[in-house]
């Protein structure tokens, strides 16, 4: 199995060809390359919403894969809108 990837203090974006669809920040980050498996802890992830200003998702845990384009939150996940907070 080729060497997996450990980042910390993980901060990153994701755009649309050139239109930004979220950036973010993890305390910790794990990527297997062989599979494109990604795991974080401690996740923010600002999701732009113009114009009422985005909508911002915390999880103390995710998982997902890059290759896929998908992604799981659990462990309590938070999204506090412009008109409130849920959870």
């Amino acid at each position: 199995m080729p060497p997996g990837i450990t980042f910390e203090k993980l901060s990153f974006r994701s755009y649309r060809g050139t239109v930004l669809t979220a950036s973010g920040e993890a305390v910790r980050a794990t990527l297997r390359r062989d599979t494109s498996a990604v795991a974080a802890e401690d996740i923010r992830v600002l999701l732009p919403s113009p114009p009422a200003g985005g909508h911002l998702v915390e999880a103390p845990r995710g998982e997902g894969n890059l290759r896929a384009g998908e992604g799981h939150l659990r462990g309590g996940v938070v999204v506090t809108l412009r008109a409130g907070r849920s959870r």
